[in-house]
């Protein structure tokens, strides 16, 4: 990539009276990964269904990879470069894990097809979709029923499937939510991996895993951006500890 992977502009949402989005703007480097972290109803999900395009914005700018896909759709974005996960697992579970994988590449390179089952004997998706579970450890799972995975299981299947999409930019979703300490450890040294692949906008609430994944934190507080930062500096600002955090140090 020789652009800024994502640039976000003067991003304004409101739905009625009510300011959810308030001229947000921020950007993401080449292999980074930013987190986007904010006390409940701050906003976060509104801003990441926004640049997913699952939203319009009333006004303001999205930039991936150079292009401007403010008026793309979400399927658009997609086959320009953007994924997500979300914060509820949704694979499908009566399918395999390479039948999942295969079905990420198939929308990637063929949206329009329906009768995908008949590319599972196309030795090309196959590869590629072997090639985005061995990135997250679940090659020997790949004829098992999703049923049949552990929810860590599954988070590492979502992100195998994000991946063989082939994105520029991966906007995760609350991506630890529902996952044991063990299988919470696992998840985040894949996502931390992630950063070889693409650039990384990440929504979570576990500030242990903020900080041990992030190169940037951004704070959001009523739909507006406050701080932006090296995690070190983000964590000392006193604007950051009123809004975010109140009076307490819960660092």
């Amino acid at each position: 990539m020789t652009e800024t992977p994502l640039v976000v502009r003067e991003l304004t949402k409101s739905f009625g009276g009510l300011n959810v989005t308030r001229s947000v703007g921020l950007d993401l480097r080449p292999g980074e990964i930013h987190a986007l972290i904010g006390p409940n109803g701050a906003g976060k999900s509104t801003l990441i269904n926004l640049i997913a395009g699952e939203l319009r914005p009333d006004s303001g700018s999205i930039r991936l990879d150079g292009r401007d896909v403010t008026g793309l759709h979400s399927e658009q974005r997609v086959r320009a470069g953007l994924a997500r996960s979300f914060q509820v697992s949704s694979v499908l579970k009566d399918f395999t894990v390479l039948e999942n994988a295969v079905l990420a590449v198939v929308g990637r390179r063929q949206p329009a097809l329906n009768w995908w089952r008949s590319t599972l004997s196309d030795t090309q998706f196959i590869e590629e979709a072997m090639a985005a579970l061995e990135k997250v450890g679940l090659v020997r799972r790949a004829d098992a029923k999703v049923s049949t995975l552990s929810y860590g299981e599954r988070r590492h299947l979502e992100l195998a499937m994000a991946l063989a999409l082939k994105p520029q930019v991966l906007l995760l979703d609350e991506p630890m939510a529902g996952v044991g300490t063990e299988e919470g450890r696992e998840l985040t040294d894949l996502v931390s991996n992630l950063r070889n692949d693409c650039a990384l906008l990440l929504v979570e609430h576990d500030m242990d895993v903020v900080f041990a994944l992030a190169d940037r934190v951004s704070v959001l507080v009523e739909g507006q951006l406050i701080a932006t930062g090296a995690p070190g500096d983000v964590r000392e600002m006193e604007s950051v500890q009123k809004a975010y955090f109140g009076t307490e140090d819960v660092w």
